[in-house]
């Protein structure tokens, strides 16, 4: 998660091939899943329709979110 935050936060939003290089995972699926269970906890949220499109929630809720991976 700190892999994504810090990119997010940067500007600049990691790919899966990033994450899972960062991570030390062989496969960029392992990376996939590892995004798909911190969205399913609820640490990033997924915009539909956008490439790269996981970003950290906004405090607070309302539906925002902030940068976009």
């Amino acid at each position: 998660m700190q892999v994504v935050r810090q990119r997010l936060l940067a500007g600049a939003p990691p790919t899966l091939r990033e994450i899972q290089t960062a991570l030390g995972l062989r496969a960029v699926e392992s990376a996939r899943r590892h995004v798909e269970a911190l969205v399913a906890e609820g640490r990033l949220v997924r915009r539909a329709g956008e490439a790269r499109g996981v970003a950290l929630p906004v405090a607070g809720g309302g539906g925002r979110s902030g940068p976009t991976v």
